[in-house]
This record gives structure tokens, sequence and C-alpha cells, in this order.
């Protein structure tokens, strides 16, 4: 008979995205992506239950239980193709996106790629127009 190392909750958490951990709770858009990473997770385990479940079938033979792991993992990867959490997950931070850019109001767009650029130009024009005015003999 076929075994393999079942997989622990432990190790599923390790292994996709720990960071989760640390994400914030701030907008839809981190509820959003923490539910995509709950859900890889679940299917990672769903995957494992199912090949123990083959693994301990007596009915198969050793082909057998390789066909059926082959059959899970290619369903599995499958379901990953149009995995509907990544899809609402990808669409709550475009929409996050598009609502700081908006919030960004009247800053131009920078040149250059540079973090700053934009906060530079704000603060240059604070400037300009709080200079006080010369005065002309």
């Amino acid at each position: 008979m076929v075994t393999t190392a079942r997989l622990t909750d432990l190790e599923i958490e390790t292994r996709i995205v720990p960071t989760a951990l640390r994400w914030p709770n701030t907008t839809i858009a981190w509820e959003r992506l923490k539910e995509c990473v709950d859900q890889l997770r679940a299917l990672v385990r769903a995957v494992d239950n199912e090949c123990v479940n083959a693994e301990t079938n007596s009915d198969f033979s050793l082909e057998g239980v390789q066909r059926r792991r082959t059959e899970i993992g290619r369903k599995a990867l499958t379901e990953l193709l149009n995995f509907r959490p990544f899809q609402l997950a990808e669409k709550a931070v475009t929409d996050n996106l598009a609502l700081l850019e908006r919030k960004m109001g009247t800053c131009r767009r920078p040149q250059r790629t540079s973090r700053t650029s934009c906060w530079q130009w704000k603060f240059g024009r604070t400037l300009v127009i709080r200079k006080a005015p010369s005065t002309s003999p």
C-alpha cells in the first residue's frame, strides 16, 4: 500500500501565504484577500484528504491509487484556473486602488516613478503659494 505523509494544518498555514496573519482588516480588499487564502488552504486540505482516502481504499491497486491521485491533482488544478476567491480578491483590490487614485485628486501623476514626486509637487506648490510677495521700489 502506498502512503504519503499527511499535511497538518500548521504545515498548510506555514506554506500558503504565512504572512496573511499580519494583514490588516481595514478594507474589504484585505478581507477578500484573507478569504482567498483561507479558501486556497481549504482546497489543499481537501486534496490531501482525497489522496489519503484513495491510498487507504483497499479496492485500489497501486496503479489505481496513482491514477486516482492524478485525477485529484488535475481536478484541483482545473479548479485553480477559475478559482472564484482569486477573482473576488482581484476585483476588490482593483476597486480599492481605483478609489485611492481618485482620492489623490488634483495631484498630477509623477513624471518619474518616484514615490516622492507627488509629495514634492504638492509641497512645492504650497511653498510657492505661501511665499511672501516681493516689494518693488
